[in-house]
């Protein structure tokens, strides 16, 4: 007799099916939420230690502001962590780094103001290596310097914050800190992406017309919302296979401007150094010069002085660095010193130039950072340096002349 032979029906195979299908949909949820765990996780540890990239976000510290794009917010701390440096940044109740000033001008003290972009909000270095407090303590205590800088300012936004709060401080003498890419940001409505800022242009007469205001609130780009994002980005720029391969699909890029390393900045704003002039650049330093020439004369009106310190650019000061960068004859080491210097001359407004000392001290050791254009400490020492020696002595000279004649 044959054996019997059991035979599933085919519900029962339907279920096995089901249940294997079940079994299986499981594995796979599973796996997905372990996935979307542990990119949570990630980006939850890259928002607690900072981002890995040696980039400076300014998310981290400033917050929105209708007339200036942006400023500092206040009581907030963040530690920067790059390549080259590692500190811990405060910010007190007005938003301002280091202790805090009270708008009234103590009695027998004279004020200095500072404004400036990131070389002079001084991030790089620990808060007793900023310029604004070397120059105190080489002052001494008949002067009291109040640092304004904000990180991405040009001339344009440094103007307002003086006009909007740095008035209040009644200023003796105003400080301006310039760098070369102020020129061509003087004429730009972006930072950069959608971070907008408030710019100006110039009527028929050559008076500045404030535009963009309120400025529009900025969208935060992908790498500012997800730090995995930018942590990936920057892993796969840092790969050639893998860099290759993100940008097949991808239109060949136009023949770019230079952008050396040792400038800092983009290759349109690196523009301001051509030899030969354009529209759009006879548009910024127009622009420029207007608002040199009205920080001058509001600071007089104020019955204070200004000063337009030039901070150099680390390339501008090395020939050697300039020919390495393979920049093109058409552009100048010294084309916006040069320009910098005729307007300053022309408006009468005083300029501190210190490329020579820039250069002679650089043989003693690096003013800036091998990968960030920013002052080291013995940057920021330098530059006080010269302005506490131009306090001393051209402004106390003048000082004194104008207080004689005002006792007469």
């Amino acid at each position: 007799m044959a054996p019997f032979l059991h035979y599933p029906s085919a519900q029962t195979s339907a279920m096995r099916e089901s249940k294997r299908t079940e079994v299986y949909l499981l594995r796979a949820c599973f796996l997905l939420a372990s996935l979307v765990l542990a990119v949570v996780l990630a980006e939850a540890v890259l928002r607690i230690v900072g981002p890995p990239d040696g980039r400076v976000h300014l998310e981290a510290f400033a917050q929105y502001d209708p007339l200036l794009g942006w400023k500092i917010s206040p009581n907030v701390s963040t530690r920067i962590v790059t390549q080259d440096y590692t500190t811990n940044v405060q910010y007190g109740p007005k938003g301002l780094r280091g202790r805090d000033h009270p708008y009234e001008k103590p009695p027998g003290v004279s004020r200095i103001l500072i404004l400036g972009d990131s070389m002079v909000d001084g991030y790089s270095v620990p808060i007793e290596d900023r310029v604004s407090e070397v120059l105190e303590a080489k002052l001494g205590p008949e002067f009291d310097v109040v640092n304004l800088g904000v990180s991405g300012y040009s001339t344009d936004q440094e103007m307002l914050m003086l006009e909007t709060e740095g008035w209040k401080y009644q200023p003796d003498l105003v400080v301006l800190f310039f760098y070369y890419n102020d020129v061509w940001m003087n004429g730009e409505r972006l930072l950069a992406g959608d971070t907008f800022k408030p710019h100006f242009d110039l009527d028929p007469n050559g008076n500045l017309v404030l535009k963009g205001v309120p400025v529009p609130k900025p969208k935060p780009a992908l790498e500012d919302r997800f730090k995995l994002y930018a942590l990936l980005r920057d892993a796969i720029k840092k790969a050639p296979a893998l860099y290759s391969l993100a940008k097949l699909g991808h239109a060949a890029p136009p023949p770019s401007l230079p952008m050396p390393a040792g400038a800092g900045g983009t290759a349109d704003q690196f523009r301001v150094y051509q030899k030969q002039d354009s529209p759009e650049l006879a548009r910024v330093w127009n622009i420029t010069r207007a608002l040199l020439r009205r920080i001058d004369q509001e600071t007089k009106q104020h019955g204070g002085s200004f000063l337009v310190f030039y901070a150099p650019s680390r390339v501008e000061l090395s020939a050697e660095e300039w020919s390495q960068s393979r920049i093109p004859a058409t552009y100048d080491s010294a084309m916006v010193v040069n320009k910098i210097t005729q307007i300053c001359r022309s408006e009468g407004i005083p300029l501190l130039e210190p490329s020579r000392a820039f250069r002679e001290a650089r043989e003693q050791g690096p003013l800036s950072y091998a990968h960030d254009v920013h002052w080291t400490p013995a940057g920021h020492r330098l530059a006080a340096r010269l302005v506490a020696d131009y306090v001393q002595n051209a402004w106390h000279a003048q000082h004194s002349s104008s207080a004689s004649v005002a006792v007469r």
